[in-house]
């Protein structure tokens, strides 16, 4: 079995395998941030609960109830634009001038579990 390992390195986002190959796969990289979407049902309402966390904030009975993972990238361009008093929204959710680059955000959420109904929470 080869297992995939993305890590960031520098600005150089790569993808790294179990035998040892190493492979950049994406350049300029200046923010890689990984939520992970967990689902409960809540026992009061019957209606699932959803809430974004990080791996940190995921305890060991957490995992089985993530649905989803969103992966946000922050990209930076090389050449000097002119972006005079423009801003973006970066992948924590701040507001930043874009100092004269081009920066582009790309934010998917990937479903990752295919389960009928999320388990009761008291």
């Amino acid at each position: 079995m080869i297992l995939n390992q993305l890590r960031k390195n520098g600005t150089d986002l790569e993808c790294a395998n179990s035998i040892g190959s190493i492979q950049p796969i994406i350049s300029n990289l200046v923010d890689l941030q990984i939520r992970y979407l967990q689902q409960r049902l809540n026992i009061a309402d019957s209606q699932p609960q959803f809430r974004y966390a990080s791996a940190a904030n995921l305890g060991p009975t957490d995992w089985p109830e993530v649905y989803g993972i969103e992966v946000c990238l922050e990209l930076e361009g090389e050449q000097s634009i002119d972006t005079v008093g423009a801003s973006y929204t970066k992948c924590d959710g701040t507001t930043a001038t874009r100092g004269n680059k081009l920066r582009m955000i790309f934010k998917n959420v990937f479903h990752i579990r295919n389960h009928a109904w999320p388990k009761a929470i008291s």
